[in-house]
């Protein structure tokens, strides 16, 4: 059922690949390819999420379950191979490993990645590909352990103007134009510098601008929709807030979106532990 949706989806990326590789492709064309290649990625999560939905008309857990196992095992063994080819292995999570050359393991003797790529596809008989070189990434922390979030990360991919940004709040629409722009500047000031210490002067001057009020309140809305009215809630949280305090403006907007301007940055700031910027 889903194989139509898989060769739709490689035609389209073969496509993407052809056209990158020319002399001034059509970006606008380009991005219309991406968008349908992402349309179809979507449809292909959407299905395996089904599997395990306790009220699925079709599908069964076992099924779920047994996708997962087969993921771990093909991960488990992408990771063994590279690691013999020479890499080092830094993160894994589902479908994507980052690796670094072992610093043990000398040049000569180190495996080409598209190499080992290609030998791990046709192992597995799942497609393996070498996606991008980055200049650097960066794993974030969970915010109660030193452990690694597994879905957070941001880096600067060789020859690419722009950063690749996944799960910190630059990335997220209802984030505060102020706590954006904080964190575009402290990645632009970590791919200058390399210095941790230069990042955390952005920091400590962007929290200083916000204790001292010079902020714009503007900057500090934080936008999020909602999905149903307010005689649906049953718990008493930030949505339920702001659409009684619409209503009681009779804010036309009130069904389809709440604004929060109650210093959400100073909030963020608040629930990280009210931990300033330190140097180790």
């Amino acid at each position: 059922m889903l194989q139509p949706i898989i060769d739709s989806r490689d035609e389209i990326k073969a496509a993407i690949r052809r056209k990158k590789g020319r002399d001034g492709p059509d970006e606008d064309h380009l991005a219309e390819l991406d968008g349908r290649s992402g349309a179809l990625k979507w449809i292909l999560v959407a299905c395996f999420g089904y599997q395990g939905f306790s009220n699925a008309k079709f599908g069964r857990i076992e099924c779920h379950e047994a996708i997962n196992a087969f993921a771990r095992e093909i991960l488990l063994t992408a990771k063994q191979r590279l690691e013999a080819g020479g890499w080092r292995v830094v993160h894994s999570i589902v479908d994507s490993i980052w690796v670094t050359p072992d610093p043990d393991v000398d040049d000569e003797d180190r495996e080409d990645l598209k190499a080992l790529a290609t030998a791990i596809t046709e192992e597995e008989e799942i497609r393996f590909e070498h996606e991008a070189h980055y200049d650097w990434v960066a794993f974030v922390p969970q915010r109660e352990s030193d452990a690694g979030a597994l879905t957070k990360h941001f880096g600067k991919v060789a020859g690419d103007d722009n950063f690749k940004i996944r799960g910190i709040e630059a990335r997220q629409r209802s984030t505060p134009p102020f706590i954006e722009d904080v964190q575009q500047d402290c990645l632009e000031r970590l791919d200058a510098t390399r210095s941790p210490d230069a990042v955390l002067d952005c920091l400590q001057d962007a929290i200083n601008r916000l204790h001292a009020g010079t902020v714009p309140v503007e900057q500090l809305v934080e936008r999020t929709r909602v999905s149903k009215p307010l005689e649906g809630y049953t718990q008493n949280t930030q949505n339920v807030a702001a659409l009684k305090r619409a209503r009681e403006q009779a804010s036309p907007s009130a069904r389809d979106r709440t604004s929060s301007t109650w210093s959400s940055a100073t909030r963020r700031v608040r629930e990280s532990g009210s931990r300033w910027p330190t140097r180790r």
